[in-house]
């Protein structure tokens, strides 16, 4: 069943299920805090890198954004 996640049609929620399903399964917003996306972002982001995947600092902070208004 696909995750049915809040704001399905702002940019932030639309990029955050395209860009982040490429590894992984796609977690709810409300699985963390917002200071626990803040590292686990910066967790990923070094993971993308390792594998060459491009994440521009727009994209992360659209994604961060969507990540901080839907956290618990």
């Amino acid at each position: 069943m696909a995750q049915t996640l809040p704001e399905p049609e702002s940019p932030g929620a639309k990029l955050y299920s395209k860009k982040c399903t490429k590894c992984h399964g796609l977690p709810g917003p409300k699985r963390h805090t917002a200071e626990q996306w803040d590292h686990l972002l910066v967790m990923m982001e070094g993971f993308m890198d390792q594998k060459n995947i491009p994440f521009p600092a727009d994209e992360k902070k659209l994604i961060k954004d969507f990540l901080h208004r839907n956290a618990r």
